[in-house]
């Protein structure tokens, strides 16, 4: 009898750990294509715009609209997708309690876009344009139009360095701003991180006190 209760306990053992493997892979998500670092770039397509406008001896102004053009389909496409994802998801989990609803999830990544794909970027490398120049005016580095590559080169140079602080940032306000309107703040997940936090810190200070 002993040992029939060993072998249960020891499948048992195993089933428990084949199950906390699996949560893991579970709650693993697959990464957000639009959100990829490359894929990114498209947010600043009328930047890049500027840039050949600026080197170009043609006009190419005109076609500046469609490097405008790109960085709009992105952002709602991105937007749609989000909304589509959200859909499908209270689609198939019917038993979740508080079901974010597909429009706001849309709203919410079309507002983050705002910010971190028009707004923040823009302003970000205006300055950067700016400081450029009037550092180039003090040092006498070099003369039109030479000067005038120079900066719109360094402010091209200074996109790869700039996007992920930027979404980052954005992240913040958004969680502490927005997203607490819509009702779409921490996640379960992200709860679960912080209770798991607290019970450490807790642990630690009365490992401390004794």
């Amino acid at each position: 009898m002993a040992k029939g209760k060993g072998k249960d306990d020891k499948k048992k053992g195993k089933g428990e750990e084949e199950s906390k493997e699996e949560k893991p892979k579970e709650s693993e998500k697959a990464p957000d294509f639009f959100r990829h670092p490359y894929v990114r770039y498209l947010a600043y397509a009328p930047e890049f715009g500027n840039a050949l406008a600026t080197f170009s001896p043609c006009h190419f102004g005109k076609f500046w609209c469609y490097f405008n053009k790109i960085t709009q389909t992105y952002i709602l496409l991105d937007s749609l997708s989000k909304g589509n994802a959200a859909y499908l998801q209270n689609k198939a989990d019917e038993q979740q309690a508080e079901k974010p609803h597909p429009i706001m999830v849309a709203l919410d990544r079309y507002v983050w876009h705002m910010f971190a794909s028009v707004i923040l970027p823009r302003y970000s490398l205006y300055g950067i344009r700016q400081s450029l120049i009037k550092f180039s005016n003090f040092a006498r580095i070099c003369q039109e139009p030479i000067r005038t590559y120079f900066v719109t080169a360094l402010a091209l140079a200074s996109i790869p360095v700039i996007i992920k602080p930027i979404d980052e940032l954005t992240d913040h306000i958004m969680d502490n701003s927005f997203r607490k309107i819509y009702g779409l703040g921490d996640k379960p997940d992200d709860k679960d991180k912080k209770d798991e936090d607290k019970d450490d810190k807790d642990s630690k200070k009365d490992k401390k006190k004794k």
